[in-house]
């Protein structure tokens, strides 16, 4: 019986663990607690396109593919950390103090105050932005160029996505590896070339935990399973019977 009551645990596991969620709550946080996430993208794209959906549309195929896709049961918007004449950066991620993760739950910075305060030597981020949305090191635990087109304080510099910038097709970057300024403004490169791009997550909530009754449903798969295993169990030990009485030798009466 032993055996059965373990096979039936797996199971029970098993559901539960099809149910959690894409995104795990970084270490440390409490229930209402907010956060976001950042990653680089695997995929590379030249700056050329001054339209910044173009860009989104990357990320998200990236936080999709690396398993970022819901957070809680909820589909998550994810977005380009990154400028263009119309859209900077730091209006997308703004001077906030809710804080920044990497899809590990290593902490990148406090908020996007912080995020926005790095110099070439003061105020480094807690950690690198250097992990891709499926969890892995950017190469080899080296840095990836990431294009940003934005300066260190979050604002569109003179060289965003997509325009002629200070030498005609030179789009900004970053280093992935860099926690002081120069993770997000190291220096102009053509915007020809295909590098990496940074993403970032909408605000997440951590919630609060559940309390309710398990759905009919949910409730009727389980036991189902549950008795699938204890009939095979019965009936396996109903045939072990059966073979050993076959096989034991006639009785002999004087």
């Amino acid at each position: 019986m032993n055996r059965l009551m373990l096979l039936a645990g797996l199971l029970v596991l098993g559901l539960v663990a099809d149910a959690r969620a894409d995104i795990m709550t970084p270490s440390g946080l409490a229930p209402g607690d907010q956060f976001r996430e950042v990653f680089v993208t695997i995929t590379t794209t030249p700056a050329t396109s001054s339209n910044i959906s173009f860009y989104d549309s990357i990320v998200q195929a990236n936080a999709v593919s690396g398993g970022l896709a819901t957070y809680n049961g909820s589909p998550v918007t994810w977005e380009t950390l990154g400028s263009t004449a119309s859209v900077s950066a730091v209006s997308r991620l703004p001077m906030d103090n809710i804080p920044i993760y990497l899809p590990n739950g290593t902490e990148v910075a406090t908020g996007g105050a912080a995020l926005w305060a790095t110099t070439q030597t003061t105020n480094p981020l807690l950690s690198a932005i250097d992990e891709y949305s499926n969890g892995t090191s950017t190469p080899a635990g080296g840095s990836a160029n990431v294009w940003t087109g934005t300066n260190s304080n979050g604002s569109a510099g003179t060289s965003e996505f997509g325009t002629l910038g200070d030498s005609s097709t030179i789009t900004t970057l970053g280093a992935s590896s860099a926690t002081f300024s120069t993770w997000v403004e190291q220096f102009g490169f053509n915007q020809s070339a295909s590098l990496s791009l940074y993403g970032f997550s909408e605000v997440l909530t951590v919630p609060t935990p559940s309390t309710a009754t398990p759905e009919p449903a949910s409730i009727t798969l389980v036991l189902t399973g549950v008795g699938g295993l204890v009939g095979f169990c019965l009936a396996r030990r109903g045939r072990r019977a059966s073979s050993a009485a076959l096989a034991a030798p006639p009785q002999s009466h004087s």
